[in-house]
């Protein structure tokens, strides 16, 4: 069956990253995002809430106000994030998971507390932060949330704190160099900030120069997939602390154009996770090929000390025999020629080279190259004609 198939649009649930500083509206917007879909686009389902900060205590009035039930579990586990996901995969419409960054600390430190319990038990001193050796395990686990993310039937909004990206820029008056700030991303495991469909960024802005003013909740677009918001900024008012129906309006017309790019109620694959790289390494995680030429390197080196047993010495005969034989293998007398044979013909030549030796054990060695060669010749074939009757 091919691998390639025509195209189309397989995309039919949100997958969205809020980021932004304390206070810049990222659990707020997401919340109101959350159930705008729910009710309109997904006919009242509830919405599940992962809350790592207590925030859905003051977010109930919200939903509420929208008539969509809301679901919490309060948790930074991280097998709680994979567990109520798949609760909600089942009968929810959205999740949002606030903040992700609790549940990536918390798994690493985990992974800390299990490496210092080892090294303690060997009497060595404890770790103060991962070593880059024990981050392939944290990441292969956090792996699991990542598939779960993208597979899943669910609309999903992540949020997470923001941090600055830094990078070292050379002072072009000092000519030294500086770390520079160059933006910020959400404090997550690395690789996860690219997985999102839709990634926005927070910030919280004051709504005029007067002191009391008050502060609008700035939304900007850092990637949309769909391209239809994407670089596009939207304000939205922060609600009062009273809810009422409607507050969501104005955050589902700005994501309404992601919503309908999407294809609600139809297939949803982002990738498929029964394709994969099993049996591509042995037990010592070596590849086919590292194997394979392993195996050349070995049958390489077999080949050249049969021919040194079989015609030893520097003398004439024992040279040209040795370069002939090369000549027979490749149609080149060349050494050189032989090691770059493919390893089937490579085992093909050792095994002749085993019969030869066995068949000159009762034989004078030849003092001509050429009667040499012409014994070998008819060395192989009995050997292909000892295989034809085999295969009879």
């Amino acid at each position: 069956m091919p691998l390639l198939k025509p195209a189309m649009n397989e995309q039919a649930f949100l997958k969205a990253g809020f980021l932004g500083f304390a206070g810049s509206g990222k659990t707020t917007t997401a919340s109101l995002l959350a159930s705008a879909i729910a009710k309109r686009v997904e006919g009242g389902k509830p919405v599940a809430f992962i809350d790592t900060e207590t925030g859905s205590d003051f977010l109930i009035p919200k939903f509420q106000a929208e008539g969509v039930e809301l679901l919490v579990v309060k948790t930074a586990a991280f097998r709680d994030l994979l567990e109520a996901g798949k609760e909600a995969e089942s009968s929810c419409s959205v999740l949002i998971v606030d903040s992700i960054t609790h549940i990536w600390n918390e798994l690493n430190e985990a992974q800390l507390a299990a490496v210092n319990a080892g090294l303690k038990k060997r009497g060595k001193a404890p770790l103060k932060k991962l070593e880059f050796q024990h981050m392939a395990e944290v990441k292969r686990t956090w792996g699991q949330w990542t598939t779960f993310f993208l597979n899943s039937r669910l609309h999903i909004i992540v949020c997470g704190r923001a941090g600055f990206e830094w990078e070292w820029e050379v002072n072009e008056d000092t000519g030294k160099k500086e770390l520079t700030k160059v933006g910020t991303k959400m404090k997550v495991e690395s690789e996860f900030g690219f997985e999102p469909s839709l990634l926005v960024e927070m910030e919280r802005v004051p709504k005029g120069a007067d002191a009391g003013a008050g502060w609008l909740h700035r939304a900007h677009i850092l990637k949309d997939r769909t391209d239809t918001i994407n670089g596009k900024a939207f304000d939205f008012e922060k609600p009062g602390a009273k809810a009422k129906v409607g507050d969501s309006t104005a955050v589902y017309k700005a994501f309404e154009p992601v919503l309908k790019a999407l294809n609600i109620g139809g297939a949803h694959v982002a990738m498929d996770t029964t394709r994969t790289n099993d049996g591509m390494f042995n037990d010592d995680g070596q590849s086919p090929a590292t194997v394979r030429a392993q195996q050349v390197e070995i049958i390489v080196e077999s080949v050249q000390n049969l021919m040194a047993l079989i015609w030893p010495g520097q003398d004439a005969v024992a040279k040209q025999t040795r370069l002939m034989f090369c000549e027979l293998l490749t149609d080149k007398p060349s050494w050189t020629a032989v090691t770059k044979m493919p390893l089937e013909k490579l085992q093909d030549a050792e095994r002749l080279l085993k019969f030869v030796r066995e068949q000159m054990q009762d034989r004078q060695p030849f003092d001509d190259a050429s009667a040499a060669i012409e014994f070998v010749k008819l060395c192989r074939e009995q050997m292909l004609a000892a295989v034809e009757a085999t295969a009879l």
